[in-house]
């Protein structure tokens, strides 16, 4: 009966805020975030200028979307906190058109993208590209500006590719936290 609890606390607690995510080199039982957490930092640090592929098969990079913000989400398709963001992601990729880029960096695969995420984002609706991050990629945004292996975790990236604004998890009222960042970063 007290493991029966255990577990629905578990997955209630995973439900309301972020899902674990075991990326880190420590062998520590990831934690769960129960609501989201905004930056403190008051300057933008230079963004990590990956390369990776989409789903579709296309290279991108963040060099790529020099002159416009980006959106990183880092996400897994087992995290139900993850999907409950994606919604609101392809709200802000289609209401600021081209002037916002949001990119889904997927943690559960390594190397190209396999088929099964291909699916996911078809049956999720995803509008905007989704990659499989690496390893140096997830060091240098998750790693360095949180040191957390909890997923989600959102970047927003200025028009010269520096990293302005992150959140971990994910909770009703970031969409509004999120337009801001972004129009912060559109307008100045």
């Amino acid at each position: 009966m007290k493991r029966k609890i255990a577990i629905s606390l578990f997955l209630a607690a995973a439900f309301i805020g972020g899902c674990g995510q075991n990326k880190t080199v420590s062998q520590k039982k990831p934690a769960v975030q129960k609501d989201s957490q905004e930056s403190k930092k008051p300057k933008c640090a230079v963004g990590y200028n990956f390369e990776l592929t989409t789903v579709n098969g296309k290279k991108i990079k963040l060099s790529d979307f020099k002159g416009k913000v980006v959106v990183l989400q880092f996400f897994g398709t087992f995290c139900p906190t993850c999907r409950r963001e994606i919604p609101v992601l392809n709200k802000l990729y289609e209401e600021y058109g081209g002037k916002v880029v949001v990119i889904g960096m997927n943690t559960d695969y390594e190397g190209n993208p396999p088929p099964a995420l291909k699916q996911f984002v078809k049956e999720e609706g995803i509008k905007y590209p989704v990659v499989v991050t690496d390893q140096k990629t997830w060091m240098n945004y998750p790693g360095y500006f949180t040191g957390s292996d909890i997923i989600p975790q959102t970047f927003f990236i200025d028009k010269n590719g520096d990293v302005c604004y992150y959140g971990v998890g994910f909770a009703p009222g970031d969409e509004a936290r999120y337009k801001a960042a972004i129009d912060k970063l559109l307008h100045g």
